[in-house]
């Protein structure tokens, strides 16, 4: 089974790739050629949209789309680093996907490329994924966490259950206390609480916070702190599927 790793979106590029990692999920899933062609299609465009908006992030130029092989090399010749050599590497496999991507999005598509092979899916993924990395390389900066996620749960079957609590703790000796100075964890999930955690008056729960956010896959919208039945604190958490 694929590991999943916590889809905490914090910024637009990784809303992006989530999408592109949910359009080849749900292509994997398809059991026609005309959604898989079209769930293929949305992956493709979409990797490569996330493309082009790291590049003008670390590169600090906009309106790369035209002519993006040479607006590329000229932006990075203008911040001092070397051009990419196009005909090399993952940059050859990169251009060779943003000539695929371009007969999806431009006149005289063909029928062939309305019904493309989920490998091309898997390929524009690949290659997108380390080109982002490269590309923040060669630039002298840290690629994002974000950029190695490879995994989505594509279409759940309607009634599914996202999440079930299978542990609730009571840390410490919290039971001793009466309810109304309990610290109570609850995360917020498909507009419902849940409490996960209950902690003694006075005892410190950030740790369990982070460690929410950090190892959960649920799709949650926040994190809330009671004592008793007071708010004290809220963590509004984004993950996909919320």
């Amino acid at each position: 089974m694929t590991n999943r790793i916590t889809k905490l979106i914090t910024s637009n590029q990784y809303h992006l790739w989530t999408d592109a990692l949910h359009a080849r999920a749900l292509a994997r899933q398809s059991d026609n050629e005309w959604d898989r062609g079209a769930y293929v299609r949305w992956a493709v465009n979409t990797a490569w949209t996330v493309f082009e908006v790291v590049c003008e992030d670390v590169t600090g130029a906009s309106g790369l789309g035209n002519r993006f092989k040479d607006n590329l090399n000229e932006a990075l010749a203008d911040g001092g680093y070397p051009v990419i050599k196009w005909g090399e590497g993952i940059w050859q496999r990169v251009a060779n996907l943003y000539e695929e991507r371009k007969r999806y999005t431009h006149r005289g598509i063909t029928d062939a490329d309305l019904f493309p092979e989920l490998s091309v899916a898997e390929n524009a993924i690949s290659v997108i994924r380390k080109a982002i990395i490269n590309i923040h390389n060669h630039v002298s900066k840290e690629p994002p966490d974000w950029a190695y996620d490879d995994a989505d749960y594509g279409l759940i079957e309607s009634g599914a259950k996202l999440f079930s609590p299978s542990i609730h703790l009571t840390h410490m000796n919290a039971k001793e206390f009466p309810h109304e100075d309990s610290i109570r964890i609850v995360i917020v999930s498909q507009g419902k609480e849940t409490e996960t955690d209950v902690f003694p008056p006075g005892a410190s729960y950030q740790a369990r916070i982070e460690e929410l956010i950090k190892g959960s896959n649920v799709p949650m919208t926040a994190i809330k702190v009671y004592q008793g039945d007071t708010l004290i604190e809220e963590y509004d958490v984004r993950i996909r599927g919320s």
